[in-house]
C-alpha cells in the first residue's frame, strides 16, 4: 500500500488532477501497471522532441523506482522466508519452495536492473543500454543476489537471530556510505534521507550506483568488494558449527 500512496502522490506532484481517478486505480493495486502504459503510450506517440524525450525517461525512471520498492516490500521478504525453508528443512531444491523462491529472486533482480538502467537513462550523455547488456546484467544481478541470499540464510540457520544483526551492520554503514557520497538523485531533505535508507538497505544484498554525475566513481566497485568479502567471511564463520547445527 505503501508503493500505491507514493505512486499517487507523485501523480499528484506532477500535476495530475484526476484524484478520483487514481485514486481508485491505485486502491485496486494497479499503480505500476498504470505507470506501465503511460510509458508504453508515450514511446509509441513519441516524436523526437526534447521536451518529450525527457518525459518518456523520467516515466521510465518513476516505474522503475516504484518498481523496486515493491520488490524490496513485497517479494524480498518472501524470498528470504523460502530460502530458509529450503537450507533448514529437507525439502531440497527441486521442491516448489525452492522454484518460487527462485522465481522471487529473478522478479528482484530484474528490478534492480530496470532501476540501474533507469539511473543511466537519467545521466546527462547517456547511452540506451542493448537487449545483451540487460540480459548480461540480470544474469549478474541474479547470481549476486542468489549467492548474497543463500549466505545470509545458511549464517541465520547456524546463529538464528544474530544475522540481523549483521544485516543490520551492513545496512548501517551503506546508508552512511551514501551520505558521505551525497547521490544527486533525490532532491529535499526528507526524500534525500528515505532514498539513503532504502538504497542502504538494498546494498545488503546488491551493490548499486547512486550518482547521476559520475558513472565511473570508484565507490560502487568498492562497495561490490565489500560485499563480495563479507559473502566469503559469513560461510568460513559458519563451516565449524554447521554439521553440529544438522545433527541438533
Amino acid at each position: 500500500m505503501a508503493v500505491q500512496a507514493l505512486s499517487i502522490k507523485w501523480y499528484h506532484d506532477d500535476g495530475d488532477d484526476r484524484r478520483c481517478y487514481l485514486s481508485v486505480i491505485h486502491l485496486l493495486h494497479l499503480g505500476i501497471f498504470k505507470r506501465l502504459w503511460d510509458c508504453v503510450r508515450t514511446v509509441l506517440y513519441l516524436k523526437g522532441s526534447v521536451g518529450q524525450l525527457g518525459a518518456a525517461v523520467m516515466q521510465q525512471a518513476d516505474v522503475a523506482a516504484l518498481w523496486l520498492l515493491e520488490a524490496l516490500v513485497l517479494t524480498l521478504p518472501q524470498s528470504l522466508l523460502q530460502a530458509y525453508v529450503v537450507v533448514s528443512t529437507d525439502v531440497g531444491i527441486m521442491s516448489p519452495v525452492a522454484y518460487c523462491c527462485g522465481l522471487c529472486l529473478l522478479s528482484v533482480s530484474w528490478a534492480l536492473v530496470l532501476y540501474s538502467r533507469a539511473c543511466c537513462l537519467i545521466r546527462p550523455g547517456h547511452l540506451a543500454m542493448p537487449p545483451a547488456a540487460l540480459l548480461c546484467q540480470l544474469v549478474w544481478r541474479a547470481g549476486m543476489l542468489t549467492a548474497r541470499v543463500t549466505c545470509l540464510m545458511v549464517f541465520a540457520r547456524v546463529f538464528n537471530w544474530w544475522v540481523c544483526g549483521v544485516a543490520g551492520f551492513h545496512w548501517l554503514t551503506a546508508s552512511f556510505w551514501l551520505v558521505a557520497q551525497q547521490p544527486d538523485i533525490c532532491t529535499g531533505p526528507w526524500c534525500w534521507r528515505a532514498f539513503n535508507a532504502v538504497m542502504g538497505l538494498v546494498h545488503i544484498f546488491s551493490s548499486s550506483s547512486t550518482s547521476r554525475t559520475d558513472p565511473r566513481a570508484t565507490a560502487w566497485p568498492a562497495s561490490t568488494r565489500f560485499l563480495l568479502g563479507e559473502s566469503r567471511v559469513l560461510p568460513l564463520i559458519d563451516y565449524p558449527l554447521l554439521p553440529l547445527k544438522m545433527w541438533c
